[in-house]
């Protein structure tokens, strides 16, 4: 099936960006993880930027990581201008628990975002709650683990890196709107390309065809 989609490809012409293939394994991402709305894009460290950039997060933000975490967390946090604030849990350890991140948003000012790496026996829903009531979104930094996780609907975005590109899956359409706008250089989905930005200067994180069509194969063996 791999062959005839690269042959399929190869003669459509259509081999860059936001194209058939892309949107398709864009959907397909959305769907095994949870039915959300799903976006790819050419890394993982460029989704997690653009769940970033898309809260309008950058100089004088703080981002709550996960003391331990994944690296990009802080890195890309602190790339885009932000100030990345690293915390343990009460035991030292991870994950960070609805208590702990309580705790650390009642100490800090100016959180726009929650980042976790690890959601083993958490209260999902709970750490939601505590994130809006301190003014700040809840980012998971899923990596490779494409495991449905119950309760994540009200998260802001769920960040993925599938080794041949990364992506993102959210709950909320207008997420996904601000997200596929910043990852297309500014433009909404199904807008054409044009010099005109729509209030929104975004990047190019979009992921080629080859790479959408590697991904396919790969979000195929998720159950």
């Amino acid at each position: 099936m791999k062959i005839e989609m690269l042959r399929e490809t190869l003669y459509s012409g259509i081999w860059g960006t936001i194209g058939p293939r892309a949107q398709e394994a864009g959907s397909l991402l959305g769907e095994r993880w949870g039915n959300g709305f799903g976006l790819l894009m050419h890394s993982g460290t460029a989704a997690y930027e653009t769940a970033l950039r898309s809260l309008g997060i950058g100089h004088g933000d703080l981002v709550l990581c996960p003391a331990g975490g994944q690296r990009m967390d802080g890195e890309i946090a602190a790339a885009i201008g932000a100030t990345p604030v690293f915390r343990k849990g009460a035991q030292g350890s991870l994950p960070l628990s609805v208590e702990d991140c309580r705790a650390s948003l009642a100490d800090l000012r100016q959180v726009k975002a929650v980042v976790l790496d690890d959601t083993r026996g958490l209260d999902l829903p709970g750490m939601v709650q505590v994130c809006r009531e301190g003014g700040c979104e809840l980012i998971l930094n899923m990596q490779d683990n494409l495991d449905r996780t119950e309760g994540w609907e009200g998260i802001y975005a769920a960040i993925f890196d599938l080794g041949v590109c990364g992506g993102a899956v959210t709950g909320r359409e207008e997420i996904y709107r601000s997200l596929f706008a910043w990852h297309h250089c500014g433009h909404a989905p199904g807008t054409a390309d044009s010099l005109s930005f729509d209030q929104i200067l975004g990047g190019d994180m979009r992921v080629s065809e080859w790479q959408a069509i590697a991904a396919m194969e790969i979000l195929k063996e998720v159950p």
